[in-house]
């Protein structure tokens, strides 16, 4: 069997008896074996393919959602720069205090306690199906609702916020001994419009989002003191009817001419029901 100028297999006949074989027969084995060739060839390249493609899917869901892997995978043509238009919530989260905390560690110690933080932040993310955008030393990034929005998209996030903070404890637990008190995290949540897709140029690209709504939620988490959640008025708007909140803020924000309210949230109900532990 030939495919591409190139052995792949054999086929062997045999009989027991004599001219068993004609011309004809050594015809009609032959396009046989052609035939089979082929077959083997398509067979091993959709494998290659499938390997390929899922190797892919392993890598690169370490960084983005699978919709994110998939949406490459089935492009048509070469990656483009550009983006669109679309509505998703924007998570923000930074530890407290952790860059002066640090400089008691060696480098290596501090790696090894912002892995064990940021490992269990994105298994969150990851349960409620958001895509982490970006780790910024000791703090993330992670948006709902790219490259396909979706019906829940706030709530999703909510409860991955606070489920984020319960975490908390046994992120703490895990890092015991390493000279560090306990690690406290604040949190910010913003739902509005932003672009989102490819940025960068093109030798190097990111899947990404930009807009106000990213730099509210980013102003908003750095009000928010270790162990808060807080929302912006249109995530708030989002999910009102099934969260709990502790209060609600009027706050002068740097690039934001007017006051902003944000709303302290601690549960919520619904399909990704959960609350913020004492």
């Amino acid at each position: 069997m030939v495919a591409n100028d190139r052995v792949i297999g054999f086929i062997f006949f045999s009989s027991l008896d004599q001219d068993t074989y004609l011309d004809l027969h050594i015809e009609l084995f032959s396009q046989i074996a052609g035939e089979l060739a082929l077959t083997l060839e398509k067979s091993r390249a959709y494998e290659d393919l499938y390997l390929r493609n899922e190797f892919i899917k392993k890598v690169f869901g370490q960084y983005v959602t699978n919709e994110v892997v998939e949406a490459v995978l089935e492009s048509d043509g070469p990656l483009a720069l550009g983006g669109q238009r679309q509505i998703v919530t924007v998570l923000m989260a930074d530890l407290r205090g952790f860059t002066p905390m640090s400089e008691k560690l060696t480098p290596e110690e501090v790696v090894d306690a912002l892995n064990v933080f940021l490992g269990a932040m994105t298994k969150i993310v990851m349960k409620y199906g958001g895509s982490i955008d970006n780790f910024i030393g000791d703090a993330l990034m992670a948006v709902f609702g790219v490259p396909v929005p979706g019906t829940y998209d706030a709530a999703r996030a909510v409860a991955c916020a606070i489920e984020m903070q319960n975490a908390m404890r046994d992120v703490n637990a895990e890092i015991e001994g390493r000279g560090l008190p306990d690690l406290r995290m604040g949190i910010g949540l913003s739902t509005g419009d932003v672009v989102a897709g490819n940025i960068g140029s093109e030798m190097r690209m990111k899947y990404s989002v930009i807009g106000a709504t990213v730099n509210l939620a980013a102003r908003i988490e750095g009000m928010a003191s270790g162990g808060q959640v807080f929302a912006s008025d249109a995530t708030y708007d989002a999910v009102r009817g099934i969260v709990r909140t502790e209060g609600n803020l009027n706050v002068h924000l740097k690039g934001f001419r007017d006051p902003v309210p944000i709303h302290e949230i601690s549960a919520i109900g619904g399909e990704f029901a959960t609350e913020k532990l004492p």
